[in-house]
């Protein structure tokens, strides 16, 4: 299946030394091993976890490879682009925000980080000693970052401010309530070359803002440096495709300029007719268009029609699509070819979701964690 598949190609990326980000809103258990097996790291977002990704945090991008490909540019701020990309989040946790909530939202943000001594001249964001240099942390070999505010940070100025009144009632929730989790410090491994964001313990209400933040997350990451290679793996894309225009054009902005980036998103659907729920398929389509690659797994025949159409294939390549088994049928350059899905013996063990093979799992570990006592 395509649980399967999606472990294989992120396994292959790794290998190949390409770093990889997987987003994984249903059953992310089932990518558990094999984020153990490659030293990766397992990020679970709810907010009854212990994982915190702080939602205000700036990161840094590698603005010499971007000098010396590109000569003398003028360099975008961070913190622009940081308060833009909020705005979609406070959008997504308050639809029915006003544009005079807006603005002041925006004014709220901007101040909050000024508080910080953190501005639009993206040498800002860097703890420096007393000559202005930048300081090295000697733990990661980068230059230290400053301390970055959090949602509570924001959530009192706002609190003061007319105007946004609204607004903090709303987000209180993020600073004291059950879902408080989220104004916390980022305290996981950002930096792993395999990281798994476990989605799959968020209900409804919370699943787009925790999908808003694995993406953004995952695309700061892949802006950072152009000059290599990275993948972002996005499992059940439908579900950001089909409730609500902001993540939807999100993640087709993301199809349209990963390559610029040095980069690629892999997206996942069980039917494709699931990618059309929104503004009569815009979005779905626009990233179907823009995916080089496709993988088309055995698929039922009431279903059918709808992947000929969309993907202009002809009867007998439909009919043969019904028919796959540990097989996929794959699109690239005008050339569609069936291909088996194979992983070697070690592989398998960490992709297998067969419940007697998990079995056989478990009694073997068991055995072994026994006779190793």
């Amino acid at each position: 299946g395509k649980t399967y598949l999606m472990q294989l190609l992120s396994t292959r990326f790794r290998m190949n030394h390409i770093p990889v980000c997987m987003i994984i809103p249903e059953k992310a258990f089932e990518y558990a091993r094999l984020c153990e097996k490659l030293g990766g790291e397992f990020i679970s977002i709810s907010p009854a976890s212990q994982h915190n990704i702080n939602i205000m945090e700036i990161r840094e991008k590698d603005s010499d490879s971007n000098k010396y490909i590109d000569g003398r540019i003028i360099e975008s701020s961070l913190l622009v682009e940081k308060v833009q990309s909020l705005l979609v989040f406070f959008s997504l946790v308050i639809p029915d925000m006003t544009h005079e909530e807006k603005q002041m939202l925006d004014d709220a943000i901007v101040n909050t980080y000024h508080d910080f001594k953190i501005f639009q001249n993206n040498e800002s964001i860097y703890v420096k000693d007393e000559n202005g240099n930048k300081i090295v942390d000697s733990d990661t070999g980068k230059y230290k970052i400053k301390e970055m505010p959090i949602l509570q940070d924001l959530y009192n100025r706002m609190e003061k401010t007319e105007g946004c009144k609204r607004m903090a009632t709303i987000i209180r929730r993020f600073v004291y309530g059950s879902a408080r989790n989220f104004n916390q410090p980022t305290n996981v491994n950002l930096d792993n070359e395999f990281t798994v964001i476990d989605l799959s313990n968020l209900t409804d209400d919370m699943l787009l803002l925790g999908m808003w933040i694995a993406l953004d997350f995952a695309s700061s990451k892949a802006k950072e440096n152009r000059t290599t290679k990275k993948a972002i793996f996005i499992d059940e894309m439908w579900k950001l495709l089909g409730a609500n225009r902001l993540t939807a054009g999100y993640v087709l902005n993301l199809y349209k300029t990963i390559r610029g980036y040095g980069g690629a998103v892999i997206g996942s659907t069980q039917e494709l007719v699931d990618l059309r729920a929104l503004d009569n398929g815009k979005y779905g389509k626009g990233i179907i268009n823009n995916s080089q690659i496709k993988f088309i797994l055995k698929t039922q025949p009431e279903e059918i029609k709808e992947v000929k159409e969309t993907l202009g294939l002809s009867e007998d390549e439909a009919n043969t699509i019904m028919t796959l088994n540990h097989q996929a049928m794959l699109i690239a350059n005008n050339n569609n070819l069936v291909i088996n899905i194979k992983a070697s013996p070690m592989e398998h063990k960490y992709f297998t979701t067969d419940r007697n093979e998990l079995a056989e799992i478990s009694k073997q570990n068991k055995q072994r964690a026994i006779n190793t006592y």
